[in-house]
This record gives structure tokens, C-alpha cells and sequence, in this order.
């Protein structure tokens, strides 16, 4: 399986060049990622699967009259590959002919071939089967304005808006090797009404130098915020 010819839509992306350092327990950083590797292609890896329907959130009117979202149900069988994604353009390129049929999986299943099926019955679509490199890799930052405080909206906006904030909390974000993809979810509205102009939710994809440590890199992104 590759990344189909069926464009589902074509999104916004923001791609810049450089591989970020991981962030400490400080404002300055100790595992700082090494020149060469800021000059040369790494060997990033992620997973790209297909169900053989739909898989997106659904959006209907409630009986309030608001938009609700909901996510696709479990899908029993899906074909998966290994992809080596190790910049940007690449990941962007990618993002780009996705499918309603695909989703992402951001780590790789070790000892099983490039391609390679998953079922309910045998290999699962959970963290025993999927395992994040000791190594270059990508990490999610999640941005969504639903139930976000309006002190917070306040400060986002102090700082220039979401992506000026999250450099502000993660200066090595600047100029780093990252993916900016729009929420599934942003810009929808009822018909008849005038779609929304502001962001209000976006996946950040940010290539760092060990994604094993992705957790600890968002716990102290969360502490400096």
C-alpha cells in the first residue's frame, strides 16, 4: 500500500527545515542536536494505515441545534506500510494525498515487514504492536481551542497566536524541520453561515532528535506553559 491518488482535500501546510533540539528542564538545552544532523537527512520512520472505509470524525446538526463530531468506529482490518519520512516536504507530500480511508501512526512495529496487515484477531493498532525510535522521529503537538479558558486565548493572542506561543514556550521550535496541518474539524460550519477565518485547531508535527522521549518532551513543554 502507498499513499492513494484519492485527494480528500487539499490542506494548508507551513514546512520548514531543520531538525529541532529537545528541550530540559530549563530554558537552555542539554541534548542538543548535533550540526551533522542538522545538515543531513535521518532516517525517520512512521506508519501509514488503510481501512477499507471511512475513518475521519462525522459531523452532524444536534438536537440544540450545535455541530457535533464524532469519531469513525473501530475498523477490524487494515493494510499498513513502513515509510522513511525524514523531512518535511516529504511528510507534507505525504499529508497531502492522504485518504478518508488512512491514518497515521507516528511510530513504527518492530519485525514486521514494510508492509503488512493488521486485524482485530492478530496484530493490533495499540502501543504493544507500535513503538517510537530511540532516534529520529516525529511528535504531535495538538492544538484545539474547545474548552480553552479565555485567560489563555488571551495570553495566545499576547504572544502573536498558537504557533508564536508554543516557539515561545519551545524556543528550539524556531526554524525547526516541522509539519503544520489543519484540524479535521477547523472550518467547519453549517451551511448558510459564513465559514470561520480564525484557527481553532491544528496538528503540529515536529521531528525530534529521540522520539522515545516524546512524553518527557511534553511534560516539560507543559511546565514551562
Amino acid at each position: 500500500m502507498t499513499p492513494g491518488s484519492h485527494v480528500h482535500r487539499t490542506p494548508r501546510f507551513a514546512a520548514q527545515s531543520e531538525v529541532p533540539e529537545m528541550p530540559n528542564r530549563t530554558n537552555s538545552t542539554s541534548d542538543a542536536t548535533s550540526q551533522a544532523e542538522k545538515n543531513n537527512p535521518t532516517l525517520a520512520k512512521l506508519t501509514v494505515m488503510e481501512a477499507n472505509s471511512f475513518v475521519g470524525k462525522r459531523f452532524r446538526i444536534g438536537a440544540d441545534g450545535q455541530i457535533e463530531k464524532a469519531a469513525a468506529g473501530n475498523h477490524s482490518e487494515w493494510a499498513a506500510v513502513h515509510l522513511t519520512v525524514s523531512t518535511a516536504i516529504e511528510f507534507a507530500q505525504y499529508l497531502e494525498v492522504f485518504s478518508p480511508e488512512m491514518a497515521l501512526v507516528l511510530g513504527t512495529a518492530p519485525g514486521l515487514p514494510e508492509y503488512f496487515s493488521l486485524t482485530w484477531n492478530g496484530i493490533k493498532r495499540t502501543r504493544e504492536t507500535f513503538h517510537l525510535a530511540n532516534g529520529p522521529g516525529w511528535l504531535l503537538l495538538d492544538y484545539d481551542t474547545d474548552q480553552m479558558p479565555p485567560s489563555v486565548m488571551q495570553r495566545i493572542d499576547e504572544l502573536g497566536g498558537p504557533v508564536a506561543a508554543m516557539e515561545h514556550v519551545w524556543p528550539e521550535l524556531k526554524g525547526a524541520c516541522r509539519v503544520l496541518k489543519p484540524s479535521s474539524s477547523g472550518g467547519v460550519h453549517k451551511t448558510g453561515e459564513e465559514a470561520p477565518t480564525d484557527i481553532n485547531g491544528f496538528h503540529l508535527y515536529v521531528l525530534v532528535s529521540d522520539q522515545s522521549k516524546s512524553k518527557e518532551i511534553l511534560e516539560i513543554l507543559q511546565r514551562r506553559a
